[in-house]
């Protein structure tokens, strides 16, 4: 549930230095987001950090009290 753009335009080159660009919608625009955020150094718990409550990380041990009381 991590909000990302539905449509991007990229620009990089290839092996040969060649100007590559390219328009990618839906899940490749999704998956291409998710892995510049990797090379970036973001990781899925930054995300919910930042995100202000619409995340939430839970631990595996916590799991079941969260699972009773999430809506508080």
């Amino acid at each position: 549930i991590v909000p990302r753009a539905s449509l991007i335009r990229i620009e990089a080159y290839d092996e040969q230095g060649k100007l590559i660009q390219e328009e990618l919608t839906g899940f490749s625009a999704r998956v291409f987001q998710h892995e510049v955020d990797h090379l970036d150094g973001i990781r899925f718990p930054d995300v919910v950090a930042r995100d202000g409550g619409a995340l939430q990380w839970v631990e595996e041990d916590q799991w079941p009290e969260y699972r009773e009381r999430w809506q508080e």
